[in-house]
């Protein structure tokens, strides 16, 4: 645990990550963090696309759980003026096309106003449960037959009994799940392949219906002879899904692999030549290329050309006077992966020959990966040494007969596997993956709705001491190091993403018969490994179930991932690969140490820039320990994001060695370099004040050195300095003959007027604390803060002294009342508080049901008032303005800052607030300079008003109270100007309102927005479940310690 002894913290429960450059990103609420069919969704990533489309005013996103406990996604939303309504379709297709199936809500509910606890949170036990719509036309019953046939299969999956054609699936509960069954059902029965988005395009029996008849039916492929009598060969099964994703996304280079050698010495280019002739004539593979069938439902069919010499121009390249081989390889390298593959047309051979000196040659293959995998190199290799060796000496090749051919393999797949052999195997996958959720890893970049395939590399290297440490605990633990490394893997990602169920996949050569291991071809299989930590076991206990996990995978190997797929029907998500996301492997494949006469020959590593999942590790045992290279997409992620990443799995791995027995929740991730940066550096926020002084007393020297400034101005009056402190020395005199003093709560009940200030100031000079009771509250609510704070004086106002509940204290009106107190002295009355003593109650919503009365000292707000120095005492800073209710505690960030440093301090009335162009007229008339708001009133001003405002003086706008989101960046700066500095502040009422702050200007719009670094004396934890501190870039709970606590 990172806190010191007796050192009071505050767990906040709200989720935030650390950046590289110590400022903290607010990343929402744990408990509005929903998980939904195995994924978990940050509601607020679907409430901002929601909230572009032009009609929407405010909208929240929250799971709903109907009768059956079924749960799905419900949208609630509220329109601008003059905006029409739009139809759920309308939506569904806004969302889908930014964000995958699953997070896209089921059903709509258009509300007048979002209903709002008594303290302007989003009450979401009060928002309705969507109703079922039967459309506009009422019930039409099913015409056709193949209407018919939908109506009883959505009412068997959405459990109605009665149907119109008219009624949309997601209205009536239909979810993504719901659509992916009833897709299966529909195939089942039809024959057709229903794609996913067809339901959420088409959402009705009718629409439905009409699109059916458009789909093209598919049939399972005929089982065809090994003999070639003419008839089509099928794809395999792995080749199969390549070409399905090529189709998907036509000439992407995600599976483009290279081959690149430097061949130094003599070489033969006619010996060259020749061997790479005989070895595309010797494997048909590599003369492969794929066609549709010659019917639009049959599945697409292998054509192999007949053998051809192959071609092999020598390009002569001249090396740049600041370039080296490498580079000079590398951009030949890129250039060649560059070009698509038309798997269609091909070849999907392509080779080169280039020479920068006459004894220096790179030859570069780059294949794509349908016909080729790890264990193909080294057969190519192999091949080649002996090939070119024969040539070399004018001797005819001598390599034996290849008994099969890839296609030959291909046909006897599917031949086996329509048999029942692997029906055993198959119940094994759906039940171990059945729910397997995706793995969830925080990321840099938000996941774009469908995954680009861009990706890089970091290399990785494991020390040789450590490495054999970890092969001596694997005979420990009877494993293989392939089980530990893959168990350290897991629980590495385990504590980065705070996630104990997830899967992680690995490849497998898939040569599980003799006869095709000298063959090129793409035999290579998926194995999905299912990690299950919930219970945080040991080390030992993780490679125990890695050990057991991956042994049944081995026995169930046969399975193509392909058909895996179908078979547990994950939920289609185009932004994440199915089943698992992330795959570790320890490269274990023959390896071929190219052996050509009279050459020296270099196989040169690259860096692709392609991605095929989130993360990919690779690893190979050599002389010098571990090394390989982690593979990342870089949608997600940034460069220096995994070098971290990998850091700390070599940290780890010398933890679980040095103690395989300790429970993985416990297990630092952190260097001491990094506990001194995060627990120390980041922290150190020391700062001096007037620790000493009270609230009302530096209020008292503002007004001796400015008496005659404005301090507040309301509706065309104002009290200079002097004038407030006077008479709120009055009323303070006269509140301490009513035994009000330290610790004494005084009610304040007054609408937005100067008399709200003076209450509130004269409440502090006799050394009581002040609680606001809003006279917009129930009267049942106003009761029992009453009740609870047992406050024996109320400050009110004349009008609202009927509207009290039920009480027992002394009233006092601010407005009518004032005449008895002239004959109360105006000096400052002696002090009696002490730092420790409370300056304010405020009531916030309690998990109760009962409102919460949190306490607040002097010392906190003091603390709070000069950590925001920096931008009330800026001199260009003169009028600031209250928007908000003194019942909130944002009002506390504008009040006493404003007091204490000498501004005029601007109530802005209700009437001003509630209409959005008044508010900006105010703006600009009164010349403000600094204003706080709560994100969505700040989003919902601007998007009320022409995009182009007058020139205004706002210098500072402080955001609080809600996640800020990029769209409000580009509003402020867009339409206020680039002279604001957005002060994004983040805390909470229980510790003095702020505890990180921080200032982002129109330069800063297009980088990650963070809440900033800790106020001054205040420290920031962010920890995992068990209290350890996370890493940088790690999700955790955000904790705060310090003077505001």
């Amino acid at each position: 645990c990172p806190f010191e002894d007796g050192q009071i913290m505050v767990r906040t429960g709200d989720l935030g990550r650390w950046h590289p450059d110590g400022t903290v990103e607010i990343l929402g609420r744990i408990d509005q963090q929903v998980k939904l069919r195995g994924f978990r969704i940050e509601t607020g990533e679907i409430e901002a696309v929601l909230s572009t489309h032009p009609s929407v005013n405010e909208c929240v996103v929250v799971v709903r759980e109907d009768d059956t406990g079924d749960k799905r996604l419900v949208g609630y939303l509220t329109l601008r003026a003059g905006m029409a309504e739009p139809e759920g379709t309308e939506l569904r297709q806004l969302l889908g096309a930014q964000l995958p199936s699953y997070m896209v809500p089921s059903a709509f509910v258009v509300l007048d106003t979002l209903p709002k606890t008594p303290n302007g949170k989003l009450d979401r036990r009060a928002l309705p449960a969507p109703e079922a719509d039967h459309g506009a036309a009422g019930f039409v019953a099913p015409h056709s037959e193949t209407e018919r046939l939908l109506a009883e299969v959505w009412a068997g999956v959405l459990r109605v009994e009665q149907l119109s054609i008219h009624d949309n699936f997601f209205e009536l509960g239909g979810h993504s799940l719901l659509a992916t069954q009833v897709a299966s059902r529909v195939r089942q029965l039809t024959g057709q392949e229903i794609p996913l988005r067809l339901l959420f395009e088409a959402p009705t029996i009718a629409e439905f219906a009409a699109q059916l008849a458009h789909q093209d039916a598919t049939e399972t492929p005929p089982v065809l002879p090994v003999e070639r009598d003419g008839r089509t060969l099928p794809l395999s099964y792995a080749q199969q899904r390549l070409w399905f994703l090529d189709q998907l996304q036509p000439g992407q280079t995600t599976y483009h692999l290279p081959l690149l050698l430097h061949l130094h010495g003599p070489l033969d280019r006619t010996a060259l030549a020749q061997s790479l002739s005989a070895i595309v004539a010797r494997h048909e593979v590599l003369r492969t290329t794929f066609a549709p069938a010659a019917t639009p439902d049959a599945p697409p069919v292998q054509v192999i050309a007949p053998p051809a010499p192959v071609a092999l121009p020598c390009q002569i390249v001249t090396l740049a006077p600041d370039q080296n081989v490498d580079q000079l390889l590398h951009a030949l390298v890129q250039t060649e992966l560059a070009q698509p593959f038309d798997l269609q047309a091909g070849p999907l051979l392509h080779m080169r020959l280039v020479q920068w000196s006459p004894e220096d040659h790179a030859l570069l293959l780059v294949l794509h990966h349908s016909i080729f995998d790890g264990w193909s190199e080294s057969v190519f290799l192999r091949e080649l040494a002996a090939l070119y060796q024969n040539a070399v000496a004018g001797q005819s090749a001598a390599l034996p007969e290849l008994a099969i051919q890839y296609a030959d393999y291909a046909v006897w797949q599917r031949e086996w596997l329509q048999t029942t052999v692997l029906d055993q195997q198959l119940r094994y996958w759906q039940q171990q993956l059945q729910a397997v959720p995706a793995l969830d890893l925080p990321t840099d970049y938000p996941r774009p709705a469908m995954r680009s395939g861009a990706g890089a590399t970091v290399a990785v290297a494991v020390p040789a001491a450590l490495t054999a440490e970890l092969q001596r605990l694997s005979q420990q633990l009877d494993s293989t190091l392939f089980m530990t490394l893959l168990a350290a893997w897991q629980v590495l990602l385990y504590r980065y993403s705070g996630q104990a169920e997830f899967a992680v996949g690995t490849p497998i050569a898939g040569r599980v018969r003799p006869e095709v291991e000298p063959l090129i071809g793409f035999f290579v299989n998926m194995l999905v490994l299912r990690a299950d930590l919930r219970s945080t076991p040991s080390f030992a206990e993780v490679v125990a179930q890695a050990r057991r996990v991956a042994l049944e995978a081995y026995a169930q190997q046969d399975v193509p991932f392909e058909m895996l797929v179908e078979a547990v029907q994950p939920t289609r998500d185009m932004s994440r690969t199915p089943l698992f996301q992330v795959l570790f492997a320890l490269q274990n494949m023959p390896t071929t140490a190219l052996d050509l006469p009279g050459l020296a020959v270099r196989s040169i590593p690259m860096d692709l820039p392609v991605a095929q999942f989130d993360l990919a590790l690779a690893l190979s045992e050599t002389d010098d320990g571990l090394r390989g290279v982690v593979e990342y997409s870089t949608d997600l992620f940034a460069a220096a994001t995994i070098e971290r990443l990998m850091e700390y799995y070599t940290l780890l791995l010398a933890a679980l060695v040095a103690d395989p027995e300790q429970p993985i929740d416990q297990l630092s991730l952190l260097t001491r370099e990094e506990q001194q940066q995060l627990l120390g550096d980041w922290n150190r926020s020391e700062a001096e004040y007037p620790r000493e002084a009270a609230l009302h007393q530096l209020i008292e020297a503002q007004a001796a050195r400015t008496p005659h400034t404005p301090a507040i101005v309301f509706e065309g009056a104002s009290l200079t300095y002097a004038a407030l402190n006077a008479r709120a020395n009055q009323l303070a005199h006269y509140l301490r003959a009513q035994g009000v003093g330290p610790d004494v709560l005084v009610g304040l009940m007054v609408e937005r007027s100067l008399e709200m200030i003076v209450g509130m100031l004269a409440i502090l000079k006799a050394g009581g604390a002040y609680v606001p009771l809003d006279p917009t509250y129930p009267a049942e609510r106003l009761q029992y803060m009453l009740a609870h704070s047992q406050a024996p004086v109320i400050l009110t106002q004349a009008a609202l002294v009927d509207t009290l509940p039920e009480h027992a204290a002394q009233v006092f009106r601010l407005d009518a009342d004032w005449s008895t107190l002239a004959k109360q002295p105006t000096t400052n009355p002696p002090r009696t508080v002490l730092p420790d003593n409370l300056a304010y109650v405020i009531y916030t919503s309690g998990s109760t049901g009962r409102p919460k009365g949190v306490m607040v000292k002097q010392q906190g707000v003091l603390n709070l008032v000069h950590g925001l120095r920096a931008y009330f005492d800026d001199p260009a800073v003169h009028n600031v303005g209250l928007i908000t209710s003194i019942s909130f505690d944002i009002s506390v960030n504008q009040i006493f800052p404003s007091l204490i440093f000498g501004r005029t301090l601007h109530i802005i009335p209700d009437v001003v607030k509630l209409e959005s162009q008044a508010m900006l007229r105010y703006l600009d008339e009164h010349q403000l300079h600094l204003l706080d708001a709560v994100p969505s009133y700040m989003q919902a001003v601007l998007n009320d008003v022409a995009p182009e405002q007058p020139a205004n003086a706002l210098r500072y706008l402080l955001i609080g109270g809600e996640k800020l989101e990029r769209r409000l960046l580009q509003s402020v700066f867009g339409q206020l100007g680039a002279q604001v500095a957005i002060v994004n502040i983040y805390g909470l009422t229980e510790i003095s309102d702020i505890n990180i702050l921080g200032a982002i200007r129109a330069e800063d719009a297009a980088r990650p927005i963070t809440a900033g670094k800790p106020l001054q004396n205040n420290r920031i934890y962010i920890v995992d479940a068990s209290g350890q501190p996370q890493p940088v870039g790690i999700a955790g709970e955000i904790c705060v310690a310090g003077e505001s606590v």
